[in-house]
């Protein structure tokens, strides 16, 4: 099993860094991309809210480092 995991973290290693070529390697890309444009778009989406004080920051009562 630990095997597996190792070759799936290279595997994935190698498709971010571009080192690897295929079919596989563009479904992989692909797939980031998509998840990485949700991503965005969420990120954005809350911190519009934030700026329009749909949300507001919580405070918890105790100072944070």
């Amino acid at each position: 099993m630990k095997d597996l995991k190792e070759d799936i973290e290279e595997f994935v290693t190698d498709v971010i860094l571009n080192d690897r070529k295929g079919l596989a390697a563009s479904v992989c890309k692909t797939l980031f991309w998509g998840l990485s444009q949700i991503f965005s778009t969420l990120v954005r989406s809350r911190l519009y809210l934030y700026r329009k004080r749909f949300i507001r920051p919580a405070h918890i009562g105790i100072p944070v480092i």
